[in-house]
């Protein structure tokens, strides 16, 4: 089980610059990453999407982890990055 140092850790680890390289300068669109996270009472699981330099949400009440990272892997996940994070 994740505890709660551990997202506080994740929050920074992806506050961090990932390395650079020759597409970064062509990319338009910053990338969207998704991370599975238990609720607090950990019978439900919730998605935490991040965009560098942007703000933290959260989204849905799935009822496991891996349908959570089903939804953000498929086309419902791609769907809402477009959506929600426009530059």
């Amino acid at each position: 089980m994740e505890k709660r140092g551990d997202l506080a850790d994740l929050l920074e680890r992806s506050k961090q610059k990932v390395g650079t390289d020759d597409m970064s300068a062509v990319r338009t669109k910053p990338k969207v990453t998704f991370y599975a996270v238990p609720t607090t009472d950990r019978e439900k699981w919730r998605l935490l999407a991040h965009v560098p330099g942007s703000s933290i949400k959260f989204i849905g009440n799935f009822d496991s982890k891996a349908e959570a990272e089903a939804w953000a892997s498929g086309p419902d996940g791609e769907a809402w990055g477009r959506t929600n994070h426009r530059e």
